[in-house]
């Protein structure tokens, strides 16, 4: 995955998994990873709206992933309508609503062993009116796991690397946030 390529593709960018880390650990950091995205979404809509964090969180604490997803990019254009990263935010904001999809996958699926205990399988029941019931069926590696992870861990990281190019100083800890975002993940991240 390049710079500024914020789009999902597991199959372009397979990852392998450590030997130490096990298939239910990679699907515990997706879980952790998405909801550091989801928070630095929050964080981000928070600072633009400039009434506090705790105005900020309950502007967004209600709102679906998605709806974050559009409102940061409907604040970040209308705040910054000149801005030279306009694009790069549409992209990344697609690239957010790709992983959600791949989060949902994970999430909202059943999963068992597969017979050598080296990957999971994943089914997952749909009944909508254009097909009927469908039922999804695959088997994901451990590496498959590992690069939603990561991949939420990439926006994340450009989110808020983005957020600080384009408001600099100003995008920091708020007045009633004693600890903002970036200083919180700089000790906790493994980027």
């Amino acid at each position: 995955m390049g710079r500024y390529d914020y789009s999902y593709d597991h199959e372009q960018n397979p990852m392998e998994g450590d030997e130490g880390t096990s298939i239910r650990d990679a699907l515990g950091e997706v879980i952790i990873s998405f909801e550091e995205l989801d928070d630095v979404l929050a964080t981000s809509i928070s600072f633009m709206l400039r009434r506090g964090d705790e105005v900020g969180r309950i502007v967004t604490a209600p709102l679906s992933f998605r709806a974050k997803v559009d409102m940061f990019g409907a604040l970040f254009k209308a705040d910054r309508p000149q801005s030279t990263i306009l694009d790069l935010i549409n992209q990344l904001c697609a690239g957010c609503l790709q992983i959600e999809v791949e989060r949902n996958k994970i999430v909202h699926s059943k999963w068992r062993n597969t017979f050598d205990n080296k990957a999971l399988s994943r089914s997952k029941f749909t009944a909508r009116t254009k097909h009927g019931l469908k039922e999804a069926k695959e088997t994901w590696q451990p590496g498959r796991f590992i690069s939603v992870w990561v991949h939420c861990g990439y926006l994340t990281h450009e989110i808020d690397s983005w957020m600080f190019a384009e408001y600099d100083k100003e995008y920091g800890p708020m007045e009633d946030d004693p600890v903002s975002y970036r200083e919180d993940s700089m000790r906790s991240s493994a980027f």
